[in-house]
C-alpha cells in the first residue's frame, strides 16, 4: 500500500472516529440534563464552546494529514515540515475543555466574584 493512501485513511477513521465519540457525548449529555440543572444560557454557551473546541481539533488533524501528505510527496522538506507538525501537534494537545465552565453557579456566587 502506497504512504499516500494509508496517510489518507488513517486520517479518515480518526476524524470518524472523533465525530463519532462527540455525536454519542451529545446524545447522552442530552439525555442527562435534568430541567432546571442549570441556566440556558449556561448550557448553550457550553455547548458552544464544545463544539468550537471540536472544530479546531478537526482542523488541526486536517493540518496534520496535508503537511504529512506534503512531506511525503517531497513538495516541502523536513525541515520545514517537522516544525510545522510539531507547533500543530502542541497546539492541539494544549487545547483541553478545562475553559469551558459547566459548574452550575448561584447567582451570589457570581456577584461576589
Amino acid at each position: 500500500m502506497e504512504t499516500k493512501t494509508l496517510i489518507i485513511i488513517v486520517s479518515g477513521a480518526i476524524v470518524l472516529l472523533m465525530i463519532l465519540i462527540y455525536v454519542v457525548s451529545l446524545y447522552y449529555g442530552a439525555k442527562n440534563i435534568f430541567r432546571g440543572s442549570g441556566s440556558p444560557i449556561s448550557m448553550a454557551q457550553t455547548l458552544l464552546s464544545s463544539i468550537h473546541i471540536t472544530i479546531q481539533h478537526l482542523l488541526g488533524v486536517l493540518i496534520i494529514v496535508l503537511i504529512s501528505l506534503l512531506m511525503t510527496e517531497k513538495i516541502i522538506t523536513s525541515e520545514a515540515g517537522l516544525p510545522l507538525l510539531s507547533a500543530v501537534s502542541g497546539y492541539l494537545l494544549a487545547k483541553t475543555f478545562k475553559d469551558v465552565n459547566i459548574t452550575p453557579t448561584k447567582k451570589n456566587d457570581r456577584q461576589e466574584k
